[in-house]
C-alpha cells in the first residue's frame, strides 16, 4: 500500500494523537507545513520487521523538473 510516514510505527491511535499534540506545541505552524520533494524512493518492506533493517530500496527518482 503506497504511502508517507511521517511517523512510523505500530502505535494505537491515542499515541499517534499524542505525538501530533507534541509537535503542534512545539510548532504550531507544523500541520500547514508545506514542502517540495525533489525524489522519491520506493522501499519493499516487511511490515513485520519493526527494526526497519531488511527495507531495501527498489527505486528511486529525481522529480526536479530544473
Amino acid at each position: 500500500m503506497p504511502h508517507l510516514s511521517i511517523l512510523h510505527g505500530d502505535l494505537s491511535n491515542e499515541k499517534k494523537k499524542k505525538a501530533q499534540d507534541k509537535a503542534n506545541i512545539l510548532d504550531e505552524s507544523i500541520s500547514s507545513l508545506c514542502f517540495q520533494i525533489s525524489s522519491l524512493a520506493l522501499y519493499e518492506t516487511d511490515t513485520e520487521d519493526m527494526t526497519l533493517k531488511s527495507w531495501k530500496k527498489t527505486a528511486e527518482f529525481n522529480l526536479d523538473t530544473n
